[in-house]
């Protein structure tokens, strides 16, 4: 079951694209916590998109229902909270899986953090920039390297977290 996050509609204003390779994927800002539409996370990682098939195994508090205004008249997106793309994407064998992870941890989760906001992000191809990986930690060596990354940013994220560093 997916549950209904909001009643009140998004306006398209409030919906911040970025580019990951050769697809947009729009993040909504609720309570200061970036949400990702679920379809175009799907996109990104090269899956068929259907709601229930796609994202019916991520518990119901990491996704829910938006409504959004669109040119087209308000419609309902399916969107996942942080926890919910970490759990999408550790779960994911798709080769588009790591890069899209260190795209997302490395660049965009950051500049929201840092800012509390993520307006300044722009939709145009950017020219491409090594990701800010945390370092290695030998605790997760045993890990896939997926698995690794995400352990690595969570632990990176904490450490800032405790130090009082948003940047």
């Amino acid at each position: 079951m997916i549950s209904q996050c909001s009643t009140s509609p998004t306006s398209s204003s409030n919906l911040t694209p970025f580019n990951f390779e050769s697809h947009q994927v729009r993040v909504i800002t609720r309570d200061g916590e970036p949400w990702f539409v679920a379809k175009d996370v799907a996109d990104c990682l090269g899956y068929r998109w259907g709601a229930i098939r796609t994202i019916g195994h991520v518990p119901d508090e990491w996704k829910g229902v938006e409504s959004a205004s669109t040119p087209r008249g308000n419609q309902e997106m399916h969107i996942l909270s942080e926890p919910g793309l970490w759990f999408i994407l550790g779960r994911s064998d798709k080769p588009k899986a790591l890069p899209f992870q260190k795209k997302v941890a490395g660049e965009i989760l950051p500049a929201i953090r840092k800012t509390g906001q993520h307006e300044h992000l722009i939709a145009t191809p950017q020219p491409e920039q090594p990701p800010i990986v945390p370092p290695e930690l030998p605790m997760y060596a045993g890990l896939p390297k997926g698995v690794q990354s995400i352990f690595n940013f969570i632990s990176a994220a904490e450490a800032a977290c405790l130090k009082g560093d948003r940047s």
